[in-house]
């Protein structure tokens, strides 16, 4: 069976996503048996966290639910990581290129299931457990880059979202483990609390942290 425990975990810890919970449930409850929704339910998963992320960038995407509903994979992934800044540096153009590579090619995948086949045939084209495995996990990997890298850079105004320490927890022991203590006018003091004073210091190595994450998963 699928498991999508971490995004499930941020689905739940950030308002704003708690309805993901709908194609998680999907994609882990047919999973066994039936991996051709499997996969396309988790590239429309993909598709729902980007589509969600540019009506609250973009007024005429807010605006337009049609507009919205009929921009085609290749723009909406390109718009969408175009507006949020993600590409900010030539060390991570690589990462993110592979990053929207997937997503589509995921799409593509999903597209070829969509079309009828010869019966005779049809057991052949079907996805392998070992791929489709592959395939999910790596879904699971890019919705929480996704989300975790919009949470910090965009996070919900004068609410729980809004940058918290304790909002942190892997990262924070991360930090501490990496770099033990710092002293700090004769005090030793966690790294993760002594960086967190300077907040933009604090996202910028979250997202290093964010990034070298993924791309060793993936």
């Amino acid at each position: 069976m699928a498991n999508l425990s971490r995004l499930r975990e941020l689905s739940k810890k950030y308002r704003r996503w708690q309805n993901l919970d709908n194609w998680i449930d999907r994609i882990e409850l047919v999973y066994e048996s039936d991996l051709e929704s499997a996969i396309s339910n988790s590239n429309s998963l993909i598709e729902t966290i980007l589509k969600t992320i540019l009506a609250e960038r973009v007024a005429q995407y807010k605006n337009d639910e049609k507009l919205l509903k009929d921009i085609k994979l290749t723009a909406l992934v390109t718009q969408t990581l175009k507006n949020i800044k993600l590409v900010k540096s030539d060390e991570n153009i690589r990462f993110i290129n592979g990053m929207i590579a997937a997503i589509q090619n995921l799409g593509e995948i999903r597209n070829g299931f969509s079309h009828g086949k010869n019966l005779a045939t049809y057991k052949d084209s079907s996805p392998e457990k070992f791929t489709a495995s592959f395939l999910i996990a790596s879904v699971e990997n890019i919705s929480c880059f996704l989300i975790e890298f919009y949470e910090i850079e965009y996070p919900l105004k004068g609410k729980q979202e809004q940058n918290s320490y304790e909002n942190f927890e892997d990262f924070n022991n991360w930090l501490d483990d990496e770099y033990g203590t710092v002293i700090v006018a004769d005090i030793p003091i966690s790294t993760s609390l002594a960086l967190f004073a300077d907040l933009i210091a604090y996202q910028e190595k979250y997202k290093n942290y964010l990034s070298v994450k993924d791309d060793e998963i993936i």
